[in-house]
């Protein structure tokens, strides 16, 4: 069975959240309003009111995480996946800590060598993506560059879009914006729109549409 990342990530992203430079124990709750194409009552979602979020329909239910509302944090990750080759994997997360649930997405892109920061930074970009595969998925000894979604569900079961079949054929992936941060707890805010399938380790399936994420990325 392949090793899940998510719990290494979190753990990453909660020394990132709460051991920064800032001193504060954890970022200040975001209270901007709704960005434009966060949801609302139009599209039947809820209202999204915080500056980072996750918001996507998972199986025709709305499932919305907000940074700051119901113990929820924007954070950042990074790990790597592979024997033979590096392949990096970098994520910006929804999370709860220490219950390890929420969503996050990732950028996953192999490296002759170590990673430097340019490196890191050369993995986002506003355009689209394909759907990647991590080097630790059976026959793909070099992962398939790309992104991804992750979702931990209420029962803590994780789903992936490289688990399972990993076939995410008709899904979409766009990184739509992408500035720097100034708040000391990532180098980059990226926001992703995309649809996708999730899969768990024993092949059982989720359809995610809608789907939209907004927060704090690229750690390093």
């Amino acid at each position: 069975m392949r090793k899940k990342l998510f719990p290494v990530l979190l753990l990453i992203a909660t020394s990132t959240i709460f051991n920064s430079c800032k001193k504060e124990s954890e970022p200040e709750p975001a209270t901007a309003a709704a960005p434009s194409g966060g949801g609302g009552s139009s599209s039947g979602a809820p209202s999204i009111t915080s500056t980072y979020y996750f918001q996507a329909k998972i199986d025709g239910a709305w499932v919305t995480y907000q940074d700051g509302i119901g113990g929820f944090t924007s954070g950042t990750a990074g790990g790597n996946y592979g024997s033979t080759v590096n392949q990096e994997e970098q994520s910006a997360l929804m999370v709860t800590y220490p219950t390890y649930s929420g969503a996050y997405f990732f950028i996953l892109k192999a490296f002759p060598g170590t990673a430097s920061g340019s490196d890191y930074e050369s993995m986002f970009g506003v355009h689209t993506y394909p759907y990647g595969i991590n080097a630790d998925t059976p026959g793909f000894p070099s992962g398939v560059n790309g992104a991804g979604i992750g979702f931990i569900d209420a029962s803590g079961v994780e789903w992936r879009t490289d688990f399972g079949t990993h076939d995410q054929t008709g899904s979409t992936f766009s990184i739509t914006e992408h500035i720097a941060n100034t708040d000391g707890y990532s180098h980059r805010i990226s926001k992703a729109t995309f649809s996708c399938k999730l899969y768990d380790d024993n092949g059982n399936v989720k359809t995610l549409t809608n789907g939209i994420f907004r927060g704090r990325s690229v750690l390093y």
